[in-house]
């Protein structure tokens, strides 16, 4: 009898730890969550000078980047101050290359297996009057990395 109830608790203890672990079946943790620290409405933002000083302001530290959900990932895409820089360049693939090593969200994103279907999703449903995000999702589907050959 005493091997069962110790047989008991320990089933339980599993069930409850399983029930309170935080991350999801794709080993991201969706409690863990970024927002820009800056953004073109900021009064920090019009101190910076470069472009590239920009960036770095923007930049999202890798051990953050690691369990942010594929769902956040896009968010921060779309929430990403230099968005407009995407639609700005000749060709798409020079607008794409120049955004993965801007954006450290779709550099991550990139490497997602559901990626293609969570931009999609998020892409399908953006707002009509959305016309920025509208433009740039146009340049994001022909990513190859994401969505393969076309």
């Amino acid at each position: 009898m005493n091997n069962y109830i110790r047989f008991v608790i320990c089933l339980l203890l599993v069930v409850v730890l399983t029930a309170c672990n935080d991350e999801n079946s794709d080993g991201h943790n969706p409690s863990v969550q970024f927002e820009y620290p800056v953004n073109a409405s900021s009064e920090e933002w019009s101190s910076y000078q470069t472009r590239s000083s920009m960036v770095a302001a923007l930049r999202i530290p890798e051990e953050i980047l690691i369990d942010l959900t594929t769902e956040r990932l896009v968010e921060l895409v779309f929430e990403f101050p230099l968005l407009g820089d995407l639609i700005a360049h000749n060709s798409t693939e020079i607008a794409l290359s120049s955004f993965e090593n801007d954006c450290d969200a779709f550099r991550k994103l990139a490497n997602r297996d559901e990626a293609a279907k969570i931009l999609s999703n998020y892409i399908a449903n953006l707002p009509e009057d959305s016309y920025l995000e509208i433009m740039a999702a146009q340049v994001l589907m022909s990513s190859k990395t994401i969505f393969g050959e076309n």
